[in-house]
């Protein structure tokens, strides 16, 4: 028989494949393995075999039965093939090595020793399956997704919740996923169709909820905590974070006393005032102690409101007043994502008083006079020329509008805002960048703020893994040196009939000298520029997967320019003469800043299930902060040319200088215990021992306990005939 070289070629080919296969296979049956397990569901033990040997193993319920095998294996650094031998032998199951699956199966002709199975492979063939796809009403669901495990091929349900798709030839997993729903893993063998009902999600039983240091089922919360995600935060066109909390929460209240740009955030109270001193709650950023409006809605994934004492206790005697915790969005491992998002618009004054013109501000005046027993101020000669005057002679028989005056910008704003995703299950990053861009209905008003965000989540092996964020941040605020509570109350004080602005272009006489719309104008800025960073070190160790022990280091670095100038302002009287010049001297005060902030905290955490009924959650931690700020200021006056305006170009007569630092640190040790019988009832202890260098020995240190405790009356058997009806029943009380 005579052999061509393509023949030979080909032959050497399969050859090579069929050996590599059988090699890799080896490789994979030759893994080492530790195991003691006492009769335990296969289930459980197929996934520590799984987790060591770095396998996966697929199979159906009809050939394992989760809820009846049970196995009791000792394994000690013994070959996979070894291992599998004793789970599988006992059990009358096959396997077949695929790749690094191992696909589980019943043998056709009985009971088989595992040594002696003989493996046929067949090609990979591509077959046709069809589906359907109903709700839990028995309809068919449109637009279902239907996708192969771990890959992207797949396919979409037709109006009918019909799908047709071609799977490669042996067993395969199927997703299907519809948002709104459960999704379902549905393992396809041999079988050319199949029906598929998928059943409403009930996100608030499975819904996770942030709590100090930690997480938790909302379900299982003895505390008083609120939850905000960041959907119902970018909703809302606003500049200041905290604005964007109004009404978002109960118990929570956002005062704003301002709408001017930079200075629009809010005041926030949780159930009203809690101290005598500063009021504000404390507000915790991935970890750190920071300010609300420092971070742009779109980065945050999730906001919890602690509002009791019962789960703000954790945080000791800054937490008097309630905790927020946010949360900032983080990488993804399904791929690479890219999220723009932007809003853009106009301001204008929603409630503005109506202010009398010129001739009724005189004849209310003259009333007024009368009424308390004086004589009229405006004669009736006066108020008739005034009449007369006000169309011919503007200047000198003014009508002026002070608020249609003073109030000439448009307070237009936009906010940009990009986010990227990608990742693998090894490594997620998140990059951000965003843009904020607001300007005032006052002249010479705005404030910029400038966002950059890089979070990355890294998986160093199955027991290690780590995280560092990096958040730096710009702000630039414009406002004029007056301020612009000085612009609102003249605007609304000097009457009608003061000139604002004369027909040469001057600046008229005002009231005494001033003047709004030229201090807003003219009158010189104040500028108040900030740079700030803040830095997350995370280090995560899982050693089982009930015990994990995390170290975070967080320095924060901040860097404010405070630079006002105020300039002298000159007002003409009707005839061009000139009147008043305030303030007499100009002058330029100016401030620099540096703060530095250092927080190092470790904790170790306890996540055990006792049975199927007993669960022990448990934190320890130790926290240690410290924070040293430092500030020079100067202030000079007479400065012959006001656009140059630097502190060694006034006058050093009145020259002034300051400076100072503070310095302090904060030593804490938290804890916390949580226990819950079937997610029925419920415990919950939490405290936390402050050291504080602000008190005077001996009253350095403090404890700041709480208890807490829950019943879910829903989970009784009495409640299961309403069980469609109340989604949930809890009582709860508790104390700190």
């Amino acid at each position: 028989m005579k052999i061509s070289l393509v023949q030979l070629i080909i032959a050497i080919i399969f050859l090579g494949a069929s050996w590599a296969g059988d090699l890799s296979a080896q490789d994979l049956l030759s893994r080492r393995v530790t195991l003691e397990v006492e009769n335990k569901r296969i289930k459980n033990v197929l996934a520590e075999i799984g987790k060591q040997a770095g396998v996966k193993f697929s199979y159906s319920p009809q050939v394992v039965n989760t809820s009846r095998n049970l196995v009791s294996v000792r394994a000690e650094k013994e070959p996979l093939k070894s291992v599998l031998e004793k789970v599988l032998g006992s059990q009358n199951i096959r396997y077949e090595i695929i790749g690094k699956q191992i696909v589980l199966s019943k043998p056709s002709g009985g009971p088989q020793s595992l040594n002696n199975l003989q493996i046929e492979r067949s090609p990979s063939v591509d077959r046709n399956v069809t589906g359907n796809v109903t709700d839990e009403k028995g309809e068919g669901m449109p637009g279902v997704s239907v996708l192969i495990k771990g890959t992207q091929k797949g396919t979409t349900t037709d109006l009918d919740g019909k799908f047709t798709m071609e799977l490669p030839d042996g067993p395969v997993v199927l997703v299907v996923s519809f948002v709104g729903y459960t999704s379902q893993e549905i393992e396809v063998l041999n079988q050319s169709g199949v029906n598929v009902t998928l059943q409403p999600e009930n996100k608030y039983l499975e819904e996770i909820v942030v709590v100090g240091y930690g997480t938790q089922k909302k379900v299982n919360l003895t505390g008083s905590v609120s939850v905000i995600n960041s959907e119902d935060l970018i909703k809302r066109p606003v500049g200041q974070t905290s604005a964007a909390l109004q009404g978002a929460v109960p118990g929570l209240t956002i005062t704003q006393k301002s709408g001017q740009p930079g200075r629009d955030g809010g005041t926030m109270r949780i159930r009203g005032v809690g101290t005598t001193g500063d009021s504000n709650p404390l507000v915790i950023v991935d970890g750190v102690e920071s300010n609300i409006n420092n971070i742009d809605p779109n980065e945050i994934e999730s906001i919890s409101v602690l509002k009791d004492a019962s789960s703000a206790a954790i945080y000791g005697s800054r937490a008097a007043n309630g905790v927020i915790l946010i949360t900032t969005k983080r990488g993804s491992e399904k791929g690479f994502s890219v999220n723009y998002n932007m809003y853009t618009g106009w301001q204008s004054p929603t409630d503005m008083p109506e202010i009398v013109n010129g001739l009724d501000h005189m004849n209310l005046i003259n009333e007024a006079y009368t009424n308390t027993g004086r004589s009229p101020l405006y004669s009736q000669q006066a108020i008739q020329e005034y009449t007369a005057g006000r169309q011919t002679d503007p200047d000198r028989f003014p009508d002026t509008d002070w608020q249609k005056l003073s109030l000439t910008e448009k307070g237009f704003m936009q906010s940009h805002y990009v986010g990227v995703t990608g990742g693998t299950d090894r490594v997620k990053v998140l990059g951000s960048l965003s843009y904020l861009n607001q300007d005032g209905i006052i002249p010479n008003t705005n404030f910029k703020r400038y966002n950059l965000r890089i979070n990355t989540d890294a998986k160093i092996t199955d027991k290690f893994s780590t995280s560092m964020d990096i958040f730096l941040r710009r702000t630039d605020l414009t406002e004029p040196s007056a301020g612009t509570g000085y612009i609102f109350h003249w605007m609304r004080r000097i009457p009608a009939n003061q000139a604002g602005v004369l027909s040469t272009g001057e600046y008229g006489e005002g009231w005494n000298g001033d003047h709004p719309l030229a201090r807003a104008k003219d009158g010189g800025l104040n500028r108040e520029n900030a740079i700030s960073s803040i830095i997350n070190l995370n280090l995560k160790y899982t050693p089982t997967s009930w015990l994990t022990a995390n170290v975070f280091y967080a320095p924060k670095f901040n860097l404010p320019h405070t630079k006002s100038f105020s300039n002298t302002i000159q007002t003409y009287r009707w005839d061009g003469s000139p009147s008043y010049a305030i303030p007499t001297r100009n002058s330029l005060s100016e401030q620099m800043s540096r703060e530095w902030y250092n927080n190092l905290r470790a904790t170790l955490a306890v996540d055990k299930l006792f049975g199927d009924a007993h669960k022990f959650d448990a934190l320890l931690g130790f926290q240690q902060e410290d924070q040293r700020n430092n500030w020079i200021s100067a202030y000079r006056e007479v400065f012959l040319l006001p656009d140059y305006q630097e502190i060694n170009s006034g006058n050093r007569e009145n020259e002034r200088t300051g400076g100072s630092a503070e310095h302090w640190s904060l030593q804490s040790f938290f804890g916390r215990v949580n226990y819950n019988y079937k997610e029925k009832y419920l415990f919950e202890a939490n405290a936390r021992y402050d050291g504080s260098s602000r008190f005077a020995k001996g009253n350095k240190y403090a404890v700041f306990p709480s208890f807490s405790a829950g019943w879910r009356i829903i989970e009784e058997p009495f409640m299961s005939s309403l069980s469609k009806v109340v989604t949930d029943l809890k009582l709860r009380a508790s104390w700190g």
